[in-house]
């Protein structure tokens, strides 16, 4: 923790200790919110499991490439918590309502960009080493997947928007209600009850895009109908707010790309290991993402509180709100990825019986653990400094971390040492140290009570 400059508090232990207590009562909604975004991949990975090696294997390659997307929609909408959190703190109504406009057109093209580039990169799928088999069996699934960035990026600014205004456990309850709905829809889809067609590994991605679709129209049903919220309608269109947050989205948006694109690639070298080691990589990414929602959610309530206190002209808060966000998200994940160190087969059994699946993913979710700990330092730091605008340098960090350093040591360390799939994660985990001492320097270096904060700077 030192190395990151905690051990030399700015302001009192009880000043940082009441950041916590604030930040952990906005990161709790935001997790679970996002909890129910990201849940779709453990539950496909349950519930297909009964379905085999096979239908595993196609949800792993299709997740691995998903993840990019997924994050990099995050990115795209994340000025909506950041402008609407500035203007919150402002009392300035107005500009929460352009924000929501603002925010829906731009993440309306960005979700439909990203879903045709997904749909054109499943023709490349078979030509990069990846099984036969899971090529044959992957695109009916591929395409509903790709389908669901659509309603997912426009839902998602609606509900930081949501976190950001004071109103975050409704947007987390809104977010989960859809999961209510791919449950269900799975268990007819998938096995074929109730005189459904067992559709299998298609049946699970056309779940997701119907629950996906749901999610996104009772997100908008509320915050258009709501006392409180005004300007139910698209107001004209406004081209320099759209303008000033598309030109935030996109550096926000290379920036989780960066993180995520290189685990995309993690995904794909491990491919080259066979079905089976696909299979155990996507129960221990489906989990390890899981666990990740704890720090993308303080990540979350960090920036918007930052955002907030600058629009409070509150600028002593910064650096306690800061050094609280890295203190708690370290206490929230090393339970969490301490279970995954020394329980993983046990867990890895849940999702999967296979006497040679079960522990390959158990020692893939220990590794994972071990990462997931300085990832969450990382991430915390990344919102920060989002809440701050600070986007360039961050993102020229996060592409020097994970594409010069994290893809060269798992191509190292997986097989030129070879040491497999472990080997290529233990190489992702050499990156993500990288990105933890930067990004957290960068934000403590900025948050010094002489430095003069600027929006964009």
């Amino acid at each position: 923790m030192n190395i990151i400059g905690i051990g030399r508090l700015p302001k009192s232990l009880a000043s940082i200790l009441k950041e916590m207590v604030t930040l952990g009562s906005l990161s709790a909604p935001i997790i679970v919110g996002l909890l129910g975004g990201s849940a779709y991949g453990a539950i496909d990975s349950y519930m297909l499991g009964p379905v085999g090696e096979l239908a595993l294997a196609c949800a792993s390659l299709t997740s691995s490439v998903l993840i990019m997307f997924y994050s990099a929609i995050f990115g795209l909408a994340a000025p909506a918590s950041i402008l609407a959190g500035n203007a919150y703190g402002a009392r300035k109504s107005d500009g929460i309502v352009l924000v929501y406009h603002n925010g829906l057109r731009v993440s309306l093209i960005g979700g439909g960009v990203a879903a045709a580039i997904m749909l054109g990169l499943l023709p490349v799928m078979a030509h990069i080493g990846q099984p036969s088999d899971v090529i044959a069996a992957l695109p009916g699934y591929w395409i509903a997947m790709s389908l669901s960035l659509i309603p997912y990026s426009s839902a998602m600014v609606i509900k930081l928007l949501l976190d950001a205004i004071g109103r975050p456990w409704i947007a987390a309850a809104l977010a989960i209600l859809p999961i209510g709905a791919v449950i269900p829809l799975n268990w007819l889809l998938i096995y074929g009850h109730w005189g459904f067609p067992a559709l299998g590994l298609l049946g699970a991605g056309i779940a997701t895009l119907i629950a996906q679709t749901f999610g996104f129209f009772i997100l908008r049903y509320y915050f258009v109908t709501a006392n409180g919220i005004a300007h139910r309608t698209f107001s004209a269109i406004d081209r320099v707010g759209v303008s000033k947050f598309a030109r935030l989205s996109f550096p926000m948006s290379l920036q989780y790309l960066a993180e995520s694109s290189a685990i995309g690639v993690i995904g794909l070298l491990v491919g080259f290991f066979g079905s089976e080691a696909l299979a155990a990589n996507q129960i221990a990414l489906s989990l390890g993402e899981l666990v990740y929602m704890a720090p993308l959610g303080i990540a979350g309530a960090v920036g918007i509180l930052i955002a907030q206190a600058l629009g409070e002209n509150a600028h002593q808060r910064i650096r306690s709100i800061g050094i609280a966000s890295f203190a708690l998200v370290t206490l929230i994940t090393s339970p969490f990825c301490a279970a995954m160190i020394t329980s993983g087969e046990q867990v890895a059994r849940i999702f999967v019986s296979d006497h040679t699946i079960a522990p390959l993913a158990g020692v893939l979710l220990g590794t994972v653990g071990i990462v997931l700990i300085l990832d969450g330092l990382q991430c915390v730091a990344l919102g920060a400094l989002r809440g701050l605008l600070d986007n360039r340098w961050p993102t020229s960090a996060a592409l020097i971390s994970y594409w010069l350093v994290a893809i060269p040591m798992s191509i190292l360390l997986g097989f030129v040492f070879d040491f497999g799939p472990v080997g290529i994660w233990s190489g992702f985990g050499c990156g993500v140290v990288l990105a933890a001492v930067l990004l957290a320097h960068r934000f403590l270096r900025k948050a010094k009570p002489s430095y003069a904060f600027a929006t964009g700077r």
